[in-house]
């Protein structure tokens, strides 16, 4: 016992070293374009009408809207803008061991969900598709990450939910939950269809497999499918997609699609950190299968469906700025793919080392 402490302390050590060369680069960190631009509005108009005017001129994501008027550089700050990606990276550590907390049980040692969420956590930033438009560029954090930290709190509180362990109370507990919904959802579009996937996966599974009536799941899709319907028809949408020519093709939409999927998969699945950390997981898997239901083999459910979330959450992140505006011009929603992937990476390891020893009979020792 005490020489497997030993090897947690040094491992959560050198996942705290590497948060080092992040925070350093924050403070060369510098506004662009869109920053100057919503500073600029907000000092000449002032709060209300600067928001007014991006959500009917620019985009209709009602939430990091109002992030976006609120950048640091009203202030002719550069320190406050640089502190900034120092509080995204502390804000997503604690949304990731929040829903690592709601996820596993409390007899699993503080120290492990810490090290499972750095673990996440430096994976991501190490692979981000371009981290300068992610993280230390303020529009693109507080769009994007924020996206990403918000709803791992939302399925945080969610999987509470499910568990019955409400704060307070069921009524508050519900609130909350509505609540970090339309936060999340208010974010960005990419997130919303993310979320919107889960719920309808979710529903399918409840409603139709287990022959459960529990209307959740359908009460939080139409939930999320309305905010996804306010972002789409807003005046700011409708402006932006109108200013490109060769948007709203189907099938060119769908080609690109397939073709940026199977380029960012075998991008992110030929990593050497994943597959070294996929093998490290493998028998840490079956240990955490019985503190979770996540990983248990169910006999109605064949494990190729749980891979198939993988493309489908990409699918979620690329598909909309092809049909939206004819490129891809920024990776930016190709942040959320990657961090989404890499949870679902690991989900779906899970899945099939539990098929293959409770379906196939198969024993690691």
């Amino acid at each position: 016992m005490k020489v497997n402490k030993i090897k947690n302390n040094l491992v959560l050590i050198l996942l705290i070293l590497l948060q080092v060369p992040y925070v350093y680069l924050s403070f060369f960190a510098h506004p662009m374009v869109d920053d100057f631009a919503f500073s600029y509005y907000r000092i000449k108009i002032g709060f209300l009408d600067s928001l007014m005017m991006v959500s009917s001129n620019s985009t209709g994501r009602y939430f990091s809207n109002i992030l976006l008027v609120l950048n640091p550089m009203v202030y002719h700050s550069l320190t406050w803008y640089r502190i900034v990606p120092l509080i995204m990276i502390l804000l997503l550590i604690i949304s990731i061991y929040t829903f690592f907390n709601a996820l596993i049980e409390k007899k699993t040692k503080f120290v492990t969900k810490i090290i499972f969420t750095l673990l996440l956590e430096s994976l991501f930033l190490f692979q981000m598709p371009t981290i300068f438009q992610g993280l230390y560029f303020y529009t693109g954090s507080v769009t994007y990450l924020s996206g990403i930290i918000f709803s791992m709190f939302y399925f945080a509180c969610l999987i509470r939910y499910l568990k019955n362990k409400f704060l307070i109370n069921k009524a508050i507990h519900l609130t909350i939950l509505l609540f970090l919904l339309i936060i999340a959802c208010g974010c960005s579009e990419v997130v919303t269809c993310i979320i919107i996937l889960f719920h309808m996966a979710s529903a399918f599974h409840t409603f139709i497999i287990e022959k459960n009536k529990n209307k959740l799941f359908i009460a939080l899709s139409l939930i999320s499918f309305f905010c996804l319907l306010v972002i789409m028809f807003s005046g700011g949408s409708i402006v932006r997609d109108s200013m490109y020519e060769n948007n709203h093709r189907l099938l060119n939409s769908l080609w690109m699609t397939a073709l940026q999927i199977c380029r960012f998969l075998f991008y992110w699945i030929s990593s050497v950190p994943l597959l070294l950390l996929s093998v490290l997981f493998v028998p840490l898997s079956l240990r955490l299968s019985k503190q979770t239901r996540l990983f248990e083999y169910k006999k109605y459910v064949h494990p190729f469906v749980f891979l198939l979330f993988i493309p489908a959450v990409l699918f979620c992140c690329i598909f909309p700025p092809y049909w939206s505006t004819g490129i891809l011009g920024q990776h930016r929603t190709i942040d959320v793919a990657c961090f989404f992937f890499y949870l679902l990476w690991f989900w779906n390891i899970g899945v099939w080392v539990n098929y293959f020893v409770e379906k196939r009979k198969w024993s690691m020792f």
